[in-house]
C-alpha cells in the first residue's frame, strides 16, 4: 500500500512536491547525464506550485524518486489506439518526467509511482495515460506496468 506522507515525517511513502525546498531537494538525486528530467520537475514546481502534479518517493527519508503528471489537452497522437475511434482529451494525462536515483532504480521506486499516479488518475475520472519514452531501453519497463507502444517513443495505457 502506498502512503502519502506529511513533509515532517517523510520516511517511506509518496507525497506531493510543492516547495522550494522540494526543488533543492531534487537537485540532490544522481540520474547522471538525464539531469534535464529533473530541471523540468523543477520547472514544473515553479509554474504551477499547489496544483503541480509533481510527487516525490521517499525511502529513509531521502527524496529517491520523482514524476509529474499533466492533463493532456491536444489529442493529436490519439488517432485511433487499439481500435478507439475518439479519446476525448479529458480523459487523458501525460507522464511528463519520471526519475530515480540511479542508487535505487531496479528497486521498484519507478513502478511505485506510476501505480500511485494511476490510482489518483482513475479517482479523477482520467481512462488513458501516456508517456514518452527518453530511452528506448524503458520499453520493457513500461510495458512491465500495462504500457503498450503506440508509435516511436510515446507509450500508453488504458487505466479506467
Amino acid at each position: 500500500m502506498l502512503t502519502i506522507l506529511d513533509r515532517a515525517w517523510a520516511v517511506e511513502g509518496i507525497m506531493p512536491l510543492t516547495t522550494y525546498k522540494d526543488i533543492k531537494n531534487l537537485s540532490y538525486i544522481d540520474v547522471g547525464n538525464k539531469y534535464y528530467l529533473v530541471e523540468h520537475i523543477q520547472d514544473y514546481i515553479r509554474k504551477y506550485r499547489e496544483n503541480s502534479g509533481a510527487y516525490g518517493i521517499y525511502s529513509h527519508g531521502k527524496l529517491v524518486g520523482a514524476i509529474s503528471v499533466t492533463d493532456y489537452t491536444t489529442m493529436s497522437i490519439f488517432d485511433k489506439p487499439l481500435g478507439v475511434d475518439y479519446i476525448n482529451p479529458v480523459e487523458c494525462s501525460i507522464i511528463q518526467s519520471i526519475v530515480v536515483d540511479r542508487k535505487y532504480t531496479h528497486k521498484g521506486y519507478g513502478t511505485k509511482l506510476i501505480l500511485y499516479i494511476i490510482d489518483k488518475l482513475i479517482k479523477q475520472g482520467k481512462k488513458w495515460l501516456y508517456a514518452d519514452m527518453i530511452d528506448e531501453r524503458l520499453l520493457p519497463f513500461y510495458e512491465k506496468i500495462g504500457f503498450y507502444r503506440l508509435y516511436n517513443n510515446i507509450v500508453v495505457k488504458h487505466i479506467a
